[in-house]
Formats: structure tokens, C-alpha cells, sequence
């Protein structure tokens, strides 16, 4: 699969711009600043349905605009066409070939991307929090049930630390709550676990 074309709209410095592209080797050059990255970025939003870069897609509009639109159409056997919109205080939409995806969670994996950026350094020089965040979104797009157990563990993680956030304020603690939750993050947890197991044991070898 490659990329054929990509179109982009009110993102970062780019009012417009529309690229074709070749099947075999591509090269973007010009100064700094003047929007190398962000052409990555985008045909990295058209993957994955996010930013490489950025938590926040509102940081991807152009600075006086309210929205940005990027469009790219992929061959394979045949043309898949995908479109990610964003307006600014509302929903991000990614779509393909003009159906919008119900779960952005669902494309992950269809078109597999990898990013190399001299941040990468950072997998060796950082702590492990930063060599599970390379770890999960490589395995996550190459094996959907790891992707969903993820999901499942944070959501979980993250309705318990509101949890134990209230219980604190309130000074009182529904402990069969936290257990429930507990139950719930040891098996989404274990599954993880299993998972990267299997994929340590093929990857070490390369």
C-alpha cells in the first residue's frame, strides 16, 4: 500500500496544499519551519486518526482558523480513500471512503505506519514509561485485541483515580468499589501482559 495523494486544509502552516505521490522512494526538503514535519504528521493523522506530535488536535489548526481537513488517497489492490476533519471545540471525524468510523479505535491497524524522528533517543535515554508508550502503539497496530485490552485498562485506570480523587475529598472509602475495579485492571492487565510476552519473544531475535 502506498500513499497516492494527500490534500491538506488549515493545518499548522499550510492554508492548502495537495501533493502526489510516487509508489516507490518520496523526499520533502526545504528549510526549517517551512512544513517538512507536517506534512508527516498529517499522512500520520490519516493512519492512525492522531497527531504524532501533539496530545491536542486543536493545536494542529492554523493559528486563525477553526477547523482543519486532511485528505489522502491510499492504493493498494484498490483505493482507499481517508479523510480526517476537525473543528475546533468539537469532534474530530475520521472517514473512509466517505463512511466516518464510529471508534477511531477501529482503523487502527488497516494502515500501519512507522515514524522515525531524532526524538527516538528518547527509548534509550528515558525511563520504561517511554519504551511501553513505542511498544503499545507498535503492537497495537499490528493486533487489534491489544489494542482493545488497552483501551479497556486505561479507561478503567482512569475511573479509578476518580474514584480514589472523590474518596479522598469526601474522607470515605467504598473499598468493594476499588476491589471491582481492581478485578477489572488484573484482567485487562494480564491479557496485555500474555500479549507483549509473545510479541518480546519474536521481536528480541531481530
Amino acid at each position: 500500500m502506498y500513499l497516492q495523494q494527500l490534500s491538506i486544509t488549515n493545518f499548522r502552516n499550510y492554508p492548502l496544499a495537495r501533493l502526489d505521490f510516487s509508489p516507490h522512494w518520496n523526499l520533502f526538503s526545504g528549510d526549517n519551519g517551512s512544513g517538512k514535519t507536517t506534512l508527516l504528521d498529517a499522512i500520520h493523522y490519516l493512519c492512525l486518526g492522531k497527531s504524532y506530535f501533539h496530545h491536542s488536535d486543536l493545536t494542529s489548526v492554523k493559528h486563525d482558523s477553526d477547523f482543519f481537513r486532511i485528505d489522502g488517497s491510499f492504493s493498494d489492490d484498490q483505493v482507499l480513500r481517508m479523510v480526517c476533519v476537525y473543528e475546533a471545540g468539537g469532534k474530530k471525524e475520521l472517514q473512509k471512503n466517505g463512511v466516518a468510523y464510529s471508534r477511531i479505535a477501529n482503523h487502527v491497524g488497516l494502515i500501519p505506519v512507522v515514524m522515525v524522528t531524532p526524538d527516538d533517543q528518547l527509548l534509550i535515554d528515558e525511563g520504561s514509561d517511554e519504551r511501553r508508550r513505542f511498544m503499545d502503539g507498535t503492537i497495537s497496530q499490528i493486533d487489534h485485541t491489544y489494542l482493545e485490552n488497552l483501551i479497556e485498562y486505561n479507561r478503567v485506570l482512569q475511573q479509578r483515580n476518580s474514584a480514589l480523587k472523590h474518596f479522598a475529598e469526601r474522607r470515605k472509602t467504598d473499598r468493594a468499589l476499588i476491589e471491582s475495579y481492581d478485578r477489572k485492571l488484573c484482567d485487562s492487565g494480564e491479557k496485555i501482559f500474555h500479549l507483549r510476552t509473545e510479541y518480546f519473544s519474536r521481536m528480541i531475535p531481530l
